[in-house]
This record gives C-alpha cells, structure tokens and sequence, in this order.
C-alpha cells in the first residue's frame, strides 16, 4: 500500500507515515475513503494547482527581487 511504498522511498516509520498522511487530510490536500480495512488517499488537484499558483508566485517574487540586485 501508500505507507509502505512511502516509507521506503522516504526512510521513515508508519507513525510517521501516518501523521503525514493525517496532515495531508487536514488541509485538504488528499481525500481519503474507508474500503474495507483499508482507507484509500488520492490527492485534491484543486488544492495541487493552489499550492503549485502560490509557489510559482513566490518564484516569481524571488526572480524578481535577485533582478534588482
């Protein structure tokens, strides 16, 4: 499942899989829903493509501040 390939990749433990994936639900960045014993995620796009507006604006700002250097 999600926490095993999670923590392979990244190296941590299943609590710590857990609370990001708790965090995740909190802010509305992935849904989940019960099947059987299992919850299945998936990422919101709509909160994806707010996050990934608001980082390219930051980029922007930053390119744009390193110009008037």
């Amino acid at each position: 499942g999600l926490g095993a390939v999670v923590r392979a990749e990244f190296g941590i433990t299943q609590p710590a899989v857990s609370q990001h994936l708790r965090v995740l639900r909190e802010t509305g960045f992935v849904r989940v829903r019960p099947a059987g014993t299992v919850r299945l995620y998936a990422a919101d796009p709509d909160r994806l493509r707010e996050a990934d507006d608001w980082i390219a604006g930051l980029r922007s700002r930053v390119r744009q501040r390193d110009l008037h250097r």
